[in-house]
């Protein structure tokens, strides 16, 4: 069987200069990416993603980025990037992997920064195929405490790790995404 690993992008595998723009009753502010895990919603909270389309001059972080490259040259491990994104930055993500010969990584940009988007797509993975076991990996305090609580339930090992600051790369190259403009998403009232 299989090993599942499971990494979160942003601060996990990369620093990129992106920023999170939040619309918050006409008053904007900006997160970076490092800091968005702060971020609690409020009703008629618009943010705007637009600004992760660009991958350009993103730093790879070296000891999850080597962790990850490793697993997705194995036959043992299935590796998957699991962000916060929305929808259409998966592409971007894989042109990203496509210029250091990455092949065979699943890329789930999920839209929503909610712990349990992640904890969900990771039970629905080990449910629906075979793993002997889990690694999970994410700079979000909020994730790795809601992987953690699940896996106290679940029938396999897992290893769940908060990013620690590590060496960085610096990556040159563009990387912008269009596709699916821009990307907004609205907290209902």
């Amino acid at each position: 069987m299989p090993r599942l690993e499971v990494y979160d992008l942003d601060d996990t595998l990369i620093k990129s200069r992106g920023i999170i723009k939040l619309n918050r009753g006409g008053n904007e502010v900006v997160y970076p990416t490092e800091n968005f895990p702060s971020y609690v919603s409020e009703p008629g909270d618009l943010l705007d993603f637009t600004d992760l389309n660009d991958l350009s001059g993103v730093r790879l972080m070296i000891e999850h980025w080597d962790k990850m490259v490793s697993g997705s040259r194995s036959d043992d491990v299935d590796v998957l990037i699991l962000t916060s994104r929305p929808p259409g930055a998966a592409s971007a993500i894989g042109k990203l992997l496509a210029k250091f010969g990455i092949e065979g990584v699943s890329i789930e940009a999920l839209g929503s920064g909610k712990p349990t988007c992640k904890v969900n797509k990771i039970k629905s993975m080990t449910e629906s195929k075979e793993y002997d076991s889990v690694f999970f990996v994410d700079d979000n305090p909020l994730n790795t405490e809601s992987v953690s609580e699940w896996a106290k339930g679940a029938k396999i090992p897992v290893e769940v790790s908060e990013t620690q600051e590590c060496e960085t790369t610096y990556v040159v190259g563009d990387f912008e995404s269009n596709e699916g403009g821009v990307w907004t998403l609205e907290v209902p009232r």
